[in-house]
């Protein structure tokens, strides 16, 4: 029986939606339910059937069986090893199955000794299932079990019919799971059958465990060893094991207490070995010597070069991998390629063979390719390593690297140009070619390394364009690591190689570098006119790439602008379309990117989505697998605009477990918590956000980069508003204003603040402690430290600050003035879109309608909330809700409203006298947290929306005299 986790880490790594699909199917009561595991051995069939035992309710009868290769077996083997531990000390068959008694002797004897001798006669198939059948109703009880049957493939004939009968007894509430290989299921085996008939019925969910990818690997890696493992780590050994995890954690076992970076050179266990080997027994001498070039030839091996290496005729070679395939040793990818089915048998194989069998087979490869005119480059180095012929590998690897790039197989283009530097150090071809590649595929830290190196190579060869081409490309990485220090000094000593080139490319590139700096650093002004220098000099030298390149930098950093906006959008346009016809991909990306991100607030989200699309497509052609997490993101942030909660939240997840790369890049994992704790806010999931907060603390708040700052202390400043602690809401607020103002207010950065003052107006701020802080704004904006808005044309900042304005007259009592400001901002939904925001916006105007006595108008207006809110679960649903109750529109509480218990009556007194959530727990003696949740209940029980309504009520209803001050 299952009684534990299996396996080396101590997590189960990516089977989380088997695991819940599994777990979902546990829940179903009455008829059976179930499901077929199926994968290749050591996938992970067996710990996911263990992590799905492990979360079961101990009160869930749990009955499982394993087939065995090659024992001879008895008739329901699986049954009996399933129902041994709890039929073993039988010696009559219970009462309820008083009927079943001779059939059960006859079936329970091998495991239960006291009922042999029992049966009076013979007993056929059927009559036995019967009986098998009823015994696992018995076991499974009213409440229900599990029952597994590990390894079908292995199973007797009547195990597998049971499993067949069980699956289709009515009434029976029972989780029936087997397991099975698909590649050892052999023609007429009882199993195909079983599969078919169970399909046909529709009576079976197929769970495929499939190998892990990249980050399924480092997820485990890290697992084990409690620590990240370096990216290109985790990579190696996939590629090695093929991410098949029992492979994995055999050569973590092997390799003991060694740094994880020295598993993907760790020689095979002799267990492993064994095992990958032991399928080559059977194998004659011509096949033999097929699977030996095999091996020799890497993952994939084409027909043609197999035959050439080894000498084989085509017929013969044919029948040879048809036997091999036919005995799972290889498979067919594609037509004329092959591979081995398990990764590890190709690496087995070759440490079999003497050195001078592997370089003959490496000679004879490499003299076939080269024959061919073949260019693949990466088999050519591989074959010219093998060989000894290192001159020709760093050719190979310098050629193939640069080549790789352009076609975007970015990941190749790395190891590859890694492969070389291993026999050729300084190279500058390779070193260039090093960092570019794993710059897009998302590994900074290697990235800057080779770029450093690139630059020492270049500047030693005094070509000012081979050097300024190094820190050109140096600068940007330093700034994607936020080193902002190391970029400015990259940038002006770019700038100061090639400005006595005079009229250049070289100068053209510097001077759009500089204008990228600034426009990165939120200095629209100088990036303009750095622009226009790169784009009056790109005309001169006609340089289509560095021209949109520039436009670029240009309409980004106009776009940012209120004044600027339109223009800058349009030339952003531009640019993507200028980087189109030129194929110039990064720029193109660039350009997506820059333009999505300044209009995705304001862009109906069809829109947002489709250059999305754009934007990924270009990606993924052009290789920038770094940029998979900000693709997600992306889809995140255009969720909120629409007001889809649960897509947001997906979208994030999406961005945290990116396949493609590790999230090392500007993609951050403090980006992707930080969208994922505002969106917590939103839930009323609080501990998560405080976690977050402790996660990151004051050494982000404090960083050099205000736009983290300005964030954190957003953030803050929202958990405790919404916590009711208005402390805290005031120390976040301090902190908050200590930041730059430019940054911490703008279009892009200013509305997590926005929403924490409006959020914490609602908690029970004072407008008098608010106004300042919108004051202190205006004045940084007329002093110039921020660009005056437009006065005319409406934006989202413009949109953001009447929206609080109405919040802060809405909290002084001017209902009349915060219901034209909240109207003003709905009049401007097309640059204000998110729904959560409209929705506000819509419930504070039904607010104001109702204390003005338009009882129908804020009906009205809490009903198109709601819509808003259809799919934005959390507090502000609720709130909505509670309003249209009670505008008597809402669906009514089953029961009425519940009675307040004594302490939220002493908790309503207080919040009647004027109390923050924090005076009230200091005058109760209760933490802020636990105040906060009597006074949340107390809205839900009397349906209503704010403290103002509570203090009335608490009047009306006697609690606290009518003249209380």
């Amino acid at each position: 029986m299952l009684a534990a986790r299996t396996g080396l880490s101590p997590v189960m790594v990516g089977r989380a939606a088997e695991l819940a699909r599994l777990r979902e199917l546990a829940t179903a009561t009455g008829e059976p339910a179930v499901a077929l595991i199926s994968g290749e051995a050591g996938i992970g069939k067996t710990r996911l059937v263990a992590e799905l035992v492990a979360t079961l309710d101990p009160a869930f009868g749990v009955l499982a069986g394993q087939g065995s290769q090659g024992a001879p077996g008895r008739p329901f083997q699986l049954l009996l090893e399933a129902v041994e531990p709890r039929v073993a000390a039988w010696d009559a068959a219970p009462e309820p199955l008083a009927d079943r008694s001779e059939p059960l002797h006859l079936l329970l004897a091998p495991v239960a000794p006291k009922l042999a001798g029992h049966a009076e006669r013979e007993y056929g198939q059927e009559e036995l299932l019967r009986a098998a059948v009823a015994l696992i109703r018995q076991l499974a009880g009213p409440g229900g079990a599990l029952l597994v049957f590990e390894d079908l493939h292995w199973a007797d004939a009547e195990s597998i019919a049971l499993f067949g009968r069980l699956a289709v007894t009515d009434d029976l509430p029972l989780l029936l799971v087997g397991t099975f290989r698909p590649e050892a299921v052999a023609r007429r085996h009882p199993l195909l059958e079983l599969l078919e008939e169970l399909e046909r019925r529709r009576l079976v969910t197929a769970i495929a465990l499939e190998r892990l990818g990249h980050g399924g690997v480092a997820e485990l890696l890290a697992a084990v060893y409690r620590d990240p493992v370096p990216f290109q780590v985790a990579e190696a050994l996939h590629r090695r094991t093929a991410g098949n995890p029992f492979f994995l954690e055999e050569l973590i076992v092997t390799a003991g207490r060694i740094d994880p970076a020295r598993l993907a050179a760790l020689p095979l266990p002799w267990n492993l070995t064994e095992a990958v080997l032991r399928r080559l027994d059977d194998l004659d001498p011509a096949q033999r010597r097929v699977v030996d070039a095999a091996a020799i030839l890497g993952r994939r091996i084409s027909f043609d070069l197999l035959a050439a290496v080894t000498g084989t005729g085509e017929d013969e070679l044919i029948a040879i991998l048809r036997h091999l395939v036919a005995g799972n040793v290889m498979v067919e990818e594609e037509p004329d390629v092959f591979a081995f089915r398990h990764a590890l048998t190709r690496e087995a194989i070759s440490s079999r063979l003497l050195g001078r069998e592997r370089r003959r087979l490496h000679e004879k490869a490499l003299a076939a390719i080269q024959e061919a005119g073949d260019r693949d480059w990466a088999a050519v180095a591989w074959h010219a390593r093998g060989a000894g012929r290192y001159e020709e590998l760093v050719e190979a690897a310098r050629a193939g690297a640069w080549s790789y790039l352009q076609q975007g197989s970015t990941a190749e283009a790395l190891r590859l140009a890694e492969t070389g530097l291993s026999e050729a150090e300084r190279d500058r071809d390779l070193l260039a070619a090093a960092s570019k590649a794993a710059w897009m595929v998302g590994l900074l830290s290697p990235a800057i390394e080779h770029g450093r190196r690139w630059h020492a190579e270049a500047a030693t060869t005094g070509d000012p364009e081979l050097e300024a081409e190094a820190l050109i490309h140096l600068a940007r990485l330093y700034w994607e690591a936020r080193d902002f220090p190391r970029q400015w000094q990259t940038v002006r000593a770019a700038l100061a190689v090639a400005e006595p080139l005079g009229e250049s490319e070289t100068l053209a590139r510097a001077y759009a570098l500089v204008a990228e700096a600034h426009m990165l650093n939120d200095q629209q002004a100088e990036a303009v006119a750095w622009a226009d220098k790169a784009l009056a000099m790109a005309e001169a030298v006609g340089c289509p790439a560095v021209r949109a390149a520039a436009l670029v930098n240009k309409g980004t950093a106009l776009a940012d602008s209120p004044g600027g906006h339109d223009q800058g959008v349009a030339l952003l346009e531009q640019a993507i379309a200028e980087a189109e016809a030129g194929d110039f991909g990064y720029v193109l990306h660039r350009g997506l990117h820059n333009l999505l991100m300044q209009e995705v607030d304001t862009w109906p989200p069809e829109r947002s989505r489709a250059v999305l699309a754009r934007m990924q497509e270009t990606g993924e052609r052009t290789g920038r697998g770094s940029e998979a997490p900000s693709w997600a993101l992306g889809r995140s942030t255009i969720a909120v605009v629409e007001g889809d909660l649960e897509a947001a939240r997906e979208a994030l997840g999406d961005a945290r477990r990116s396949e493609l790369v590790p999230i090392e890049g500007w993609i951050d994992p403090f980006w992707i918590d930080l969208q994922e704790a505002r969106l917590l806010l939103e839930t009323g999931e609080l501990e998560p956000v405080a976690a977050f907060l402790e996660r990151y603390g004051d050494a982000v708040a404090d960083h050099a980069d205000p736009c983290d700052a300005a964030l954190v202390w957003a953030v803050r400043l929202g958990l405790a508003a919404r916590r009711g602690d208005l402390e805290g809401v005031r120390a976040a607020l301090a902190r908050y204003l200590s930041v730059p103002p430019r940054t911490g207010w703008s279009g892009k950065h200013g509305a997590a603040g926005l929403h924490g003052l409006i959020a914490a107006l609602r908690a029970g701020l004072s407008p008098s402690e608010v106004r300042p802080t919108v004051d202190a704004v205006d004045r940084a904006e007329q002093a110039g430290q921020e660009p005056p808005g437009d006065p005319v044309r409406w934006n989202p900042r413009r949109a953001g600050r009447r929206h609080l304005e109405a919040a802060l007259m809405e909290a002084a009592g001017d209902h009349a003035g915060a219901l034209g400001a909240y109207r003003e901002v709905l009049d401007h939904g097309d640059v204000y879109r998110a729904a959560y925001l409209l929705a506000d916006c819509r419930q504070g105007a039904a607010r104001c309608l109702l204390a003005l006595g338009d009882q129908p108008g804020a009906l009205d207006q809490a009903r198109a909330a709601a819509g808003l809110l259809e799919r934005w679960p959390g507090w502000r649903r609720d709130e909505v809700a509670a309003l249209l109750r009670r505008l008597g529109a809402g669906p009514a509480p089953t029961a009425g409203p519940a009675p307040l218990t004594p302490r939220e009556r002493e908790v309503a007194a207080l919040v009647a006298g004027g109390l923050s959530n924090g005076e009230i727990a200091r005058r109760l003696y209760i933490s802020t947290k636990t105040a906060s949740v009597h006074v949340s209940n107390i809205l839900a029980k009397l349906g209503m929306t704010s403290r103002t309504e509570v203090a009335t009520w608490a009047v009306r209803s006697g609690l606290v005299p009518a003249d209380r001050p």
